[in-house]
């Protein structure tokens, strides 16, 4: 089939937008006996496009006015984030629309304006690989170093009777203080 328009007009026999008689209108894949159809649908009921099955971007995806300016709507099984990108130079994702959840500047910092939850265990890296891992368990905090290649014994660690056990020397001004 060779259409000659630039625009592919469905539902034309509507009488118009203000009397809608179709519920949605859109372009529907028939795939066979028994095989839910791939579909592209305009919804009148909440005046939204409707797909049926993952949507692949190979270019870049460019949003205006999504929700408010420039940003992102992410709808996800209860609850929505919106993905900000219109606050300078600044990323903020942002939880019902209006509360703050994470800001990433122009540098590249990032500011948490809750907790930070890591399930088991959360790392601190530098560009040259060199990290910290801080492990939680049922039994106690570690705090780790790696440099690159491996990992030290712990460093530190505070278990559940608040105990401290540093593995070095405990310094004060540059100074070693002993406890005994």
């Amino acid at each position: 089939v060779e259409v000659e328009d630039n625009i592919l007009q469905l539902n034309t026999t509507q009488g118009s937008p203000d009397t809608a008689t179709a519920t949605t209108s859109g372009i529907s894949v028939y795939r066979g006996d028994g095989v839910t159809q791939a579909s592209l649908i305009f919804d009148d009921g909440d005046d939204t496009w409707d797909l049926t099955n993952n949507l692949v971007v190979a270019g870049t995806v460019t949003t205006t006015d999504v929700y408010g300016s420039s940003s992102l709507r992410l709808a996800a099984l209860g609850g929505t984030a919106y993905l900000d990108a219109s606050s300078g130079n600044s990323v903020i994702i942002r939880t019902n629309g209006t509360t703050t959840a994470l800001t990433l500047d122009s540098s590249q910092n990032a500011t948490f304006e809750g907790n930070v939850v890591s399930k088991d265990t959360f790392y601190l890296q530098n560009a040259s690989g060199h990290r910290w891992q801080m492990l939680f368990d049922t039994n106690a905090f570690n705090l780790r170093y790696y440099n690159g290649s491996s990992w030290s014994a712990d460093a530190f660690a505070i278990d559940t009777s608040n105990n401290a056990t540093f593995a070095g020397n405990i310094q004060v001004d540059g100074k070693n203080v002993g406890i005994g």
